[in-house]
């Protein structure tokens, strides 16, 4: 564990706005003869995480001591109670006072960088970081198997943290995209395939014949150390390394393992991260040189890392599934919408993963309970349209379509993870599409097709999560819905062939995408020289 300390105080002592201050403070791993001395001092945390601040607890029994936290994020600062322990969450605008700081974060050097924005924070003489049980794994085989060669492996991490976890996530996306790619194509011949998923039993039955290997995150911290080793060998003897969210995994990485973050979707709402993550990975995928430029600046990446290549599950647009009607129970129409609300709660039951609260029984923006549900699905009868919505994963439950209603259809989350079916394998039978501020639209953007978008909360939506532009509606390629009204105008003009958002789809199209087909999978594997590499 000592490599870990030098290593985090090296890059500390090379920053020359701390050199400046001469501060001579030192980032030190928290070992167990650290904490007696600590019985008689207040203890401060840095970054406010239940799950390491649980683990920490539980390794040192230190509880009592901890009164006071510091994170920069707005949302978690305030008065928590743990464990029946209170802890008041502050800014760093407070400033550090006399006592022990300790950071709780999977990234402590990031964090130990932050220091520089806290006021006092000189006055601290000796700062800890905690290693929980997984960053001690890491760290050990890291340095166990440093000197063997790389070997032919290609890892696959789907969807967010073991905390988040949804049912079908860890195996979806972008990265299943990309790795179907890999498979057409042989790859599987040349290089194992590696998926970290929570349970491999679902998924190991499926590739027997390929050389694809599912192991659990939770092997990372297995109790059974053959479990562990394995889990660990393929983890830092891989060469390429893909994430659709968290790359925590491989935080450690070597300098010859490639990363690469090929994210959830290009889509309107901007990503604040809190800390740059230059150093988190090598690349990031993105549809256009203008997501580049944004991305880079809200990931806090260099524009050097930026891999214009399109994303790998908007080459499902072009391969939809087959007996989609059937596997669905989808009615025979003459026209098809398909309805994409981005993720919203609702009043009914309150979902903490979010503030943001819609007062509608249905779950659902313009439409706020089942009597207008009932209106709108009359007037699709008379037009031969089915409207079908999907739902957000995250999003509660929508009121049940009854029998009454027959031409709207929800598809939900659970539904498609059944069949093992990704929305965007599906949008090929959309004739037209609704959405908000989701990504799919860019998505769907490549099939040149109608598409509206609910507006009717823009402004609110846009004060809790912020959008990447102030004049949103410009950016937004197609017609806006503000009310039923609008909503019923746009399946009309669906219903007689009419697309009144052509001209400003294409002019918006060239800003969105680079590409238009259906080889993004192919311009990766390319663009990082995987085939070369083997």
């Amino acid at each position: 564990m000592g490599d870990s300390i030098v290593f985090f105080t090296r890059a500390f002592l090379n920053n020359k706005s701390w050199q400046d201050r001469s501060i001579t403070v030192k980032l030190r791993q928290l070992e167990r003869q650290d904490i007696f001395p600590l019985n008689d001092k207040p203890v401060y945390i840095l970054n406010y995480s239940e799950y390491y601040l649980g683990e920490f607890c539980d390794e040192y029994g230190i509880l009592e001591s901890i009164c006071i936290g510091f994170d920069n994020r707005e949302h978690v600062q305030g008065i928590h109670s743990f464990r029946g322990h209170k802890i008041t969450v502050k800014g760093f605008e407070e400033g550090l006072p006399n006592g022990v700081l300790v950071i709780l974060a999977g990234y402590p050097q990031e964090y130990f960088n932050l220091l520089k924005n806290i006021p006092n924070s000189e006055s601290i003489d000796v700062i800890f970081f905690y290693c929980d049980m997984e960053m001690k794994f890491d760290l050990y085989y890291r340095k166990k198997f440093k000197n063997e060669p790389l070997q032919n492996i290609i890892i696959f991490r789907s969807g967010s943290g073991a905390s988040q976890y949804i049912p079908g996530e860890d195996f979806n996306e972008n990265c299943r995209a990309l790795f179907q790619y890999m498979l057409s194509i042989g790859l599987d011949r040349i290089y194992k395939l590696v998926w970290l998923v929570k349970d491999p039993d679902e998924y190991n039955a499926l590739y027997k014949k390929s050389n694809v290997l599912f192991l659990s995150y939770y092997d990372a911290i297995s109790d059974v150390d053959e479990v562990r080793e394995l889990y660990y060998k393929n983890i830092c003897l891989a060469k390429y390394i893909f994430a659709s969210h968290t790359m925590l995994f491989a935080r450690n990485a070597r300098a010859d393992q490639i990363r690469v973050m090929l994210w959830h979707g290009c889509g309107f709402k901007r990503t604040v991260r809190l800390q740059r993550e230059e150093k988190r990975y090598e690349y990031m995928t993105v549809t256009s040189d203008m997501y580049a430029k944004l991305h880079a600046d809200a990931f806090g990446l260099k524009m050097s890392q930026m891999l214009i290549t399109g994303l790998p599950k908007e080459d499902w647009l072009f391969k939809p599934i087959k007996d989609f009607f059937c596997r669905f129970h989808i009615p025979k129409t003459n026209k098809y919408v398909f309805w994409l609300p981005t993720w919203r709660t609702t009043a009914v039951t309150y979902n903490e993963r979010t503030s943001r609260i819609v007062n509608a029984t249905t779950g659902l923006p313009i439409f706020k309970n089942e009597n207008e549900l009932i209106r709108l699905d009359n007037k699709l009868k008379k037009m031969g349209i089915t409207l079908i919505i999907k739902p957000h994963p995250w999003q509660n439950e929508i009121s049940h379509i009854k029998g009454s209603i027959s031409n709207i259809i929800v598809i939900e989350h659970r539904m498609l993870n059944k069949e093992r079916v990704f929305i965007n394998e599906l949008l090929n039978y959309a004739d037209a599409l609704i959405s908000d501020y989701s990504s799919v639209a860019v998505d769907y953007m490549l099939l040149d097709r109608p598409m509206a978008f609910t507006v009717d909360d823009c402004s609110e939506y846009g004060k809790e999560w912020g959008f990447y532009w102030d004049n949103i509606e410009d950016y937004l390629p197609g017609k806006l819905i503000y009310n039923e009204i609008d909503f019923e105008e746009f399946l009309e003009e669906v219903n007689i062939g009419k697309d009144r958002s052509l001209v400003k789809r294409c002019k918006l199209f060239d800003e969105f995408h680079r590409y238009k087909d259906e080889y993004n999978s192919k311009r990766i594997v390319e663009t990082l020289g995987v085939l070369e590499g083997k």
